[in-house]
């Protein structure tokens, strides 16, 4: 509050000497611009940007209707007013100054000065606002060179360029070259700060999502166990920034098969959903979902099919027999029902699936259509139901082999299933035939 006050007070001793000069001094005099500079710079920290942007519109013009060589003070207030143009959320307005007032700087500076691998920062936030992420990265990686060979690795700003980097490579799915970045500044951050800093143990979490989205769960369990520690530590259990740990170290465990160790975490994860949320509430039910998802990777498939039966009629209940978290819930019990050798009721419930997605109207066979045929496919091999196999067969073999070489896997997949049902059938020609193929 003293410090807000501090800077009315300012901002009203500068109004009064701009109102003075405006008097005394022509609008163009070169102390008048300064002023006027000053009073929007206070404007803009006491966030009156609109107030901001017009002083800085009208100095701007002042500088350059002025004698002898302003181009510095043109390209700070030109980089001023980027700045005000993007707290106004003005995003257009603020990268166009933005662009121009870094190229003056290049072109003033040099591309190596301080001030303009500074200047950087702020354009490249505004193009990862507005999805430019091949943009951003040009400017994080070259803010981070910058940093790392001026300063090193260990320095403030090079830590804070090379958590840029990661951000913006994460956000272009190039994992690879975030998990390297991650493992750079974790190591640096340890040095800094400790490991147990609220910094450290974000890029900790970055890296486990880099070592995860590269199916490297063998490495990333660490990391999000280790972060997970922290704020069970630090924050109350219910956070949600907690939650959403577990849930990944879950996701973690359940691909490297550590099944128990994923349903006590998931039971715990999902009494807090129960509680805070309620058992109907879509978060909640999603939990529910994976339990049961660990249950039948177990091979508890009665306890998995009582679970996927009750999201099933929640679901159906609140979104509607034809939403797709319905459907997925319908999918699940399916699966589950078949492993029952429950053949009627997985065929009921996956010719609904089924019905729906032929309802919305798609003349085209997707993959999404190819994967709903499978499941009454399979159902109908598994139960023997050799009439309403080919059928389904049929439609699955006609989709894959347009456009598809003849040794491609999935049109080999199909014939395979063609030739079961052939062999059902007991037509030992169709059999040959297939096999020939």
């Amino acid at each position: 509050m003293k410090i807000r006050d501090s800077l009315k007070k300012s901002r009203d001793m500068k109004m009064q000497v701009l109102a003075l000069e405006r008097k005394i001094r022509s609008p163009g005099h070169k102390e008048t611009l300064y002023t006027m500079t000053e009073l929007a710079n206070s404007h803009y920290l006491l966030g009156e940007i609109d107030e901001a942007i017009a002083l800085q519109i009208e100095a701007l013009d002042g500088y350059r209707r002025l004698d002898g060589d302003n181009a510095m003070k043109i390209m700070e207030t030109i980089f001023d007013l980027a700045c005000s143009y993007h707290e106004a959320a003005k995003l257009e307005d603020a990268r166009l100054h933005y662009e121009e007032a870094i190229s003056m700087s290049r072109s003033l500076l040099g591309d190596q000065d301080e001030k303009t691998i500074n200047r950087l920062a702020p354009l490249m936030a505004l193009y990862t606002e507005i999805d430019e992420y091949e943009l951003a990265k040009n400017l994080a990686y070259e803010s981070l060179w910058f940093m790392e060979k001026t300063h090193g690795e260990d320095y403030s700003l090079t830590q804070e360029a090379r958590r840029s980097v990661i951000i913006v490579t994460t956000s272009l799915e190039k994992w690879r070259d975030a998990e390297g970045q991650a493992k750079k500044l974790l190591a640096s951050l340890e040095r800094t700060h400790g490991m147990d800093h609220a910094d450290t143990i974000d890029i900790a979490n970055r890296l486990a999502e880099c070592l995860q989205e590269q199916r490297k769960s063998t490495a990333a369990e660490p990391q999000y166990s280790r972060v997970l520690q922290h704020k069970r530590t630090h924050l109350p259990p219910d956070d949600d920034t907690t939650l959403e740990v577990m849930a990944s170290l879950i996701f973690t465990l359940r691909k490297r098969s550590r099944f128990p160790e994923a349903a006590t975490l998931n039971q715990e994860l999902l009494d807090i959903h129960t509680r805070t949320l309620g058992p109907t509430h879509a978060t909640t039910l999603a939990t529910t979902a994976i339990k049961a998802n660990i249950l039948y990777a177990q091979k508890h498939y009665s306890e998995a099919a009582a679970l996927e039966l009750d999201i099933l009629t929640t679901r159906t209940a609140i979104l509607g027999p034809s939403d797709p978290d319905t459907l997925e819930a319908k999918e699940n019990l399916t699966h589950t029902y078949l492993k029952q050798e429950r053949y009627d009721e997985a065929a009921t419930l996956a010719e609904a699936i089924l019905r729906v997605r032929e309802e919305e109207g798609t003349e085209d066979i997707d993959e999404d259509m190819l994967s709903t045929i499978e499941i009454p496919k399979d159902i109908y091999i598994a139960a023997q139901r050799w009439d309403d196999a080919r059928k389904m067969v049929d439609r699955e073999l006609m989709a894959r082999q347009v456009g598809k070489e003849k040794g491609d896997t999935e049109v080999i997949a199909a014939l395979e299933s063609l030739k079961i049902v052939a062999t059902g059938e007991g037509d030992e020609g169709e059999v040959r035939e297939v096999e020939e193929m």
